[in-house]
């Protein structure tokens, strides 16, 4: 799937549902049946974000499951460089190759590949 759209989906929902808030604030989106969800940006950025690092990690192992592999990325990735990943999915390679660099990051993924 083209990054690029799950992005620019991602804006057009988020400028559908009023997002402009400053990231971390909660904004209440109105839902069939009178239910009022909150959904803050950052929770959206994170979705983005796992989006574009599940695209990173499938072309990395191809026919794979890519789903645990992806959260050993978010689990050790900060909040700004999750944010990065979602406003330019074009900085994604180099910022999820940064992140799977590191210790922690690696160790996760050993442990999957041992399991498989």
């Amino acid at each position: 799937m083209n990054k690029g759209i799950i992005i620019a989906a991602g804006a057009a929902l988020m400028t559908l549902a009023g997002c402009v808030q400053p990231m971390g604030q909660g904004v209440v989106v109105g839902a069939p049946g009178g239910s009022t969800p909150s959904v803050s940006r950052e929770a959206m950025a994170r979705d983005s974000a796992r989006a574009a690092i599940s695209a990173q990690m499938a072309s990395r192992l191809p026919g794979r499951n890519t789903g645990p592999y992806t959260e050993c990325v978010m689990k050790n990735a900060t909040t700004a460089e999750l944010v990065s990943i979602a406003e330019s999915p074009a900085m994604a390679a180099s910022i999820t190759t940064g992140i799977v660099s590191r210790p922690e990051t690696a160790a996760c993924i050993g442990a999957l590949a041992r399991q498989a």
